[in-house]
């Protein structure tokens, strides 16, 4: 075999390797929190709907409320689509909160 068709497919396995865990690298804590179940709960009704980017909601429930902003162009982990759908005012939700950001969203009846 020649010197680049060994070469070649070895430098882009490490690139893509590098670049996978490189990505996937902020999202790891997040996974590993709701894992352990080590995150708050955040149950309630949608007010304060905010889409586009950024975007935002809070959550009223019995505990009282809770605000989340997000934004597409900020590559953080958890929630951040600017036009969800299926988020609409007035909407129960249960929010997986690690230290304040969105590690699971449940909209009922989705």
């Amino acid at each position: 075999m020649s010197f680049p068709a060994i070469v070649f497919p070895l430098v882009g396995v490490v690139a893509g390797a590098t670049l996978y865990f490189t990505l996937r690298r902020p999202y790891v804590p997040l996974r590993e929190a709701l894992d352990r179940g080590d995150y708050t709960m955040v149950s309630g009704v949608v007010q304060q709907l905010r889409l586009g980017d950024p975007g935002g909601f809070t959550v009223v429930g019995e505990d009282g409320r809770r605000t989340y902003d997000y934004s597409e162009h900020l590559e953080t982990p958890g929630f951040h689509e600017a036009h969800p759908s299926f988020l609409v005012e007035g909407v129960s939700v249960r929010v997986a909160d690690v230290g304040g950001r969105i590690a699971r969203l449940e909209v009922a009846g989705r």
